[in-house]
C-alpha cells in the first residue's frame, strides 16, 4: 500500500533489539564488518530513494489515510461477498487482502469469468486472492460485486 515501486520496501523496528534478531554480517561488504538488517542484501538505490521521497511527500498522516481507505473498501467487500449466492470468504480480513472461495462453483471457472470481465485476480487451488490497492475506489468495488453476482447467476448460483 506504500505506492513505492517494486522492489522498494523496508522494515521498521520498534526497537534495536528486534532489528538484531535478523541482522547478519555480510562478508563481502566492508571486510565483513557491515551488518544487514533486511531480508534482501543487494538492491538498486533507486527504490530506496523512491521510498524516502514517498515518506517525505505523504508523511505518517498521508499513509494513515491510504491505509484507512484501503481497509474500509476491503471491509465493504468482505461484508458483501457472502451475500452473493455460492461465495464466501476464506477468513475475515485483517489486511487489505480478501480470500474468495466457493463450495458451489469451480474457483478456476470463477477466475476465468472475472478475467473475461477485465479483473486481474490471483488464482490459488481453492480460492481467489483479491488485493485492495490504493488506486481502487468504491465504484470499482461495486462493479466487482455486480460482476460476481452475474457470475453466480451464470454458473447456477
Amino acid at each position: 500500500m506504500g505506492l513505492a515501486p517494486i522492489p522498494a520496501g523496508g522494515i521498521l523496528f520498534r526497537d534495536n533489539d528486534l532489528r538484531k534478531l535478523i541482522a547478519r554480517r555480510v562478508s563481502y561488504m566492508a571486510g565483513g564488518e557491515t551488518e544487514q538488517a533486511t531480508l534482501v542484501g543487494t538492491r538498486s538505490g533507486a527504490s530506496v530513494i523512491a521510498v524516502w521521497a514517498l515518506l517525505r511527500h505523504l508523511g505518517m498522516d498521508g499513509y494513515k489515510k491510504i491505509v484507512k481507505r484501503c481497509m474500509d473498501l476491503t471491509w465493504k467487500l468482505a461484508m458483501e461477498i457472502p451475500k452473493i449466492k455460492g461465495f464466501s470468504l476464506v477468513t475475515k480480513p485483517t489486511l487489505n487482502i480478501i480470500g474468495l472461495k466457493s463450495d458451489s462453483f469451480s474457483i478456476r471457472q470463477v477466475a476465468y469469468e472475472l478475467r473475461l470481465r477485465g479483473w486481474a485476480v490471483s488464482l490459488f487451488p481453492k480460492h481467489i486472492r483479491i488485493v485492495v490497492m490504493p488506486h481502487i475506489r468504491e465504484r470499482h468495488i461495486e462493479m466487482f460485486l455486480e460482476d460476481l453476482r452475474e457470475i453466480s447467476d451464470k454458473l447456477g448460483g
